[in-house]
């Protein structure tokens, strides 16, 4: 396996190790404790994003750019809030150590494991 940073390990092809959910960009799953559940369209993109982003961070204006919205939509902040938190469900955060904070002094948002 190679290390992507500290929290994110490539396995192999697509494949990608968080804590203890496997992620398979190919194939656009998520699997946790033996169950597997494919990713919206809008999950996958950011997921994704994060992984190859440096030190896994995004800023307000590439969310907004990965997931095709407008930087002058009303209500984008409401918008990217919500999209960051159906992407914290559906990585199990409240039973992993996996975490997405955000970070206001960078304008953006981080993903990292805890522990």
């Amino acid at each position: 396996m190679r290390q992507m940073n500290l929290s994110i390990s490539f396995i192999s092809d697509g494949k990608y190790q968080i804590d203890e959910i496997l992620f398979d960009e190919r194939k656009k799953t998520l699997t946790y404790q033996e169950k597997e559940k494919y990713c919206s369209k809008q999950v996958l993109k950011l997921l994704s994003a994060f992984i190859h982003a440096d030190e896994c961070f995004l800023s307000n204006k590439e969310i907004a750019n990965i997931c095709g919205w407008s930087l002058d939509d009303i209500g984008l902040d409401e918008k990217r809030r919500t999209a960051i938190k159906y992407l914290r469900k559906q990585l199990y955060v409240n039973e992993t150590n996996i975490r997405i904070e955000f970070i206001s002094v960078r304008e953006g948002y981080h993903l990292y494991i805890t522990g």
